[in-house]
Protein backbone atom coordinates (compact mmCIF):
# COMPACT_ATOMS: atom_id res chain seq x y z
CA UNK A 1 0.00 0.00 0.00
CA UNK A 2 1.26 3.95 -0.81
CA UNK A 3 0.16 6.10 1.53
CA UNK A 4 -0.04 9.95 0.94
CA UNK A 5 2.07 11.97 3.35
CA UNK A 6 -1.33 13.26 5.25
CA UNK A 7 -1.94 9.33 5.47
CA UNK A 8 -1.46 7.77 8.63
CA UNK A 9 -0.81 3.34 7.99
CA UNK A 10 -1.23 1.34 11.14
CA UNK A 11 -0.28 -2.21 10.79
CA UNK A 12 -2.83 -5.22 12.51
CA UNK A 13 -0.94 -6.61 15.04
CA UNK A 14 0.18 -10.16 12.89
CA UNK A 15 1.87 -7.82 10.41
CA UNK A 16 5.11 -5.40 10.00
CA UNK A 17 5.32 -2.17 8.17
CA UNK A 18 8.13 -1.27 6.67
CA UNK A 19 8.16 2.20 4.92
CA UNK A 20 10.43 3.22 2.17
CA UNK A 21 10.84 6.29 0.08
CA UNK A 22 10.87 4.49 -3.37
CA UNK A 23 9.19 1.63 -4.63
CA UNK A 24 12.65 -0.34 -5.76
CA UNK A 25 13.33 -0.89 -2.30
CA UNK A 26 9.74 -2.37 -1.68
CA UNK A 27 9.73 -4.31 -4.78
CA UNK A 28 13.16 -5.74 -3.91
CA UNK A 29 11.76 -6.74 -0.06
CA UNK A 30 8.54 -8.30 -1.86
CA UNK A 31 10.52 -10.77 -4.03
CA UNK A 32 12.36 -11.69 -1.37
CA UNK A 33 10.24 -12.39 0.56
CA UNK A 34 8.06 -14.28 -1.37
CA UNK A 35 10.75 -16.47 -2.32
CA UNK A 36 11.02 -20.19 -1.27
CA UNK A 37 14.00 -20.10 0.45
CA UNK A 38 11.62 -17.48 2.96
CA UNK A 39 8.67 -18.98 2.81
CA UNK A 40 9.81 -22.57 3.85
CA UNK A 41 11.34 -20.91 6.59
CA UNK A 42 8.23 -19.06 7.92
CA UNK A 43 6.43 -22.44 7.33
CA UNK A 44 8.71 -24.79 9.06
CA UNK A 45 8.14 -23.29 12.74
CA UNK A 46 5.11 -20.84 12.36
CA UNK A 47 1.77 -22.19 12.85
CA UNK A 48 -0.07 -21.07 9.39
CA UNK A 49 -2.59 -18.90 11.60
CA UNK A 50 0.22 -17.51 14.05
CA UNK A 51 2.62 -16.04 11.44
CA UNK A 52 4.37 -12.73 13.21
CA UNK A 53 6.58 -9.81 11.94
CA UNK A 54 9.39 -11.39 14.12
CA UNK A 55 10.92 -13.08 10.80
CA UNK A 56 13.56 -9.91 10.37
CA UNK A 57 14.75 -11.57 13.38
CA UNK A 58 15.96 -14.60 12.21
CA UNK A 59 16.28 -14.47 8.53
CA UNK A 60 19.25 -11.94 7.10
CA UNK A 61 17.68 -10.35 4.37
CA UNK A 62 19.69 -8.45 1.96
CA UNK A 63 19.92 -4.40 2.13
CA UNK A 64 18.59 -3.36 -0.90
CA UNK A 65 21.45 -1.42 -2.83
CA UNK A 66 20.77 0.35 -6.40
CA UNK A 67 23.80 -0.25 -7.57
CA UNK A 68 23.91 -4.12 -7.31
CA UNK A 69 22.18 -5.68 -10.72
CA UNK A 70 21.11 -8.31 -9.30
CA UNK A 71 18.94 -6.62 -6.82
CA UNK A 72 17.48 -4.59 -9.91
CA UNK A 73 16.70 -7.82 -11.60
CA UNK A 74 14.36 -9.17 -8.49
CA UNK A 75 13.03 -5.28 -8.57
CA UNK A 76 12.31 -5.36 -11.90
CA UNK A 77 10.70 -9.38 -11.72
CA UNK A 78 8.86 -8.30 -8.57
CA UNK A 79 7.14 -5.30 -10.65
CA UNK A 80 6.02 -7.60 -13.19
CA UNK A 81 4.83 -10.13 -11.06
CA UNK A 82 2.70 -7.89 -9.99
CA UNK A 83 1.47 -6.27 -13.00
CA UNK A 84 0.71 -10.05 -14.45
CA UNK A 85 -1.13 -10.44 -11.32
CA UNK A 86 -3.51 -7.77 -11.76
CA UNK A 87 -4.39 -8.48 -15.14
CA UNK A 88 -4.73 -11.97 -14.48
CA UNK A 89 -2.15 -13.54 -16.29
CA UNK A 90 -1.93 -16.87 -14.66
CA UNK A 91 0.92 -18.10 -17.16
CA UNK A 92 2.65 -15.64 -17.43
CA UNK A 93 2.95 -15.29 -13.91
CA UNK A 94 4.25 -18.75 -13.44
CA UNK A 95 7.03 -18.13 -15.74
CA UNK A 96 7.68 -14.90 -13.82
CA UNK A 97 7.64 -16.33 -10.30
CA UNK A 98 9.57 -18.99 -11.51
CA UNK A 99 12.56 -16.36 -12.60
CA UNK A 100 12.21 -14.20 -9.72
CA UNK A 101 12.61 -17.22 -7.44
CA UNK A 102 15.43 -18.24 -8.79
CA UNK A 103 16.45 -14.46 -8.37
CA UNK A 104 16.08 -14.02 -4.70
CA UNK A 105 17.36 -17.38 -4.19
CA UNK A 106 20.46 -16.01 -6.03
CA UNK A 107 20.36 -12.75 -3.72
CA UNK A 108 20.29 -14.86 -0.55
CA UNK A 109 23.21 -17.30 -2.01
CA UNK A 110 20.92 -20.02 -1.89
CA UNK A 111 22.38 -22.61 -4.33
CA UNK A 112 20.24 -23.83 -7.36
CA UNK A 113 20.36 -27.70 -6.15
CA UNK A 114 19.38 -26.36 -2.99
CA UNK A 115 16.38 -24.36 -4.30
CA UNK A 116 15.15 -27.14 -5.76
CA UNK A 117 14.83 -29.11 -2.90
CA UNK A 118 13.50 -26.19 -0.78
CA UNK A 119 10.52 -25.77 -3.30
CA UNK A 120 10.04 -29.81 -2.79
CA UNK A 121 9.73 -28.94 1.00
CA UNK A 122 7.80 -26.13 0.33
CA UNK A 123 4.83 -28.11 -1.45
CA UNK A 124 4.51 -30.77 1.20
CA UNK A 125 4.34 -28.33 3.47
CA UNK A 126 1.80 -26.58 1.55
CA UNK A 127 -0.27 -30.00 0.97
CA UNK A 128 0.08 -29.27 -3.30
CA UNK A 129 1.96 -32.44 -4.33
CA UNK A 130 1.56 -35.93 -2.62
CA UNK A 131 3.95 -36.85 0.39
CA UNK A 132 6.27 -40.00 -0.21
CA UNK A 133 4.12 -42.40 1.84
CA UNK A 134 1.30 -41.36 -0.37
CA UNK A 135 2.93 -41.85 -3.24
CA UNK A 136 3.71 -45.96 -2.24
CA UNK A 137 -0.09 -46.82 -1.90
Amino acid sequence: MIASEDETIIPDHKLVLVAFQSKAPAYFLCGILNSSPIGLFVRSYAMQTSISGHIFDYVAIPEYSAKDALHNKVVELAKQCHTAAAAGKTGELENLEEKLDQTAAEALEVPIAKLKVMRDELQLLRGTVPSPSEQDD
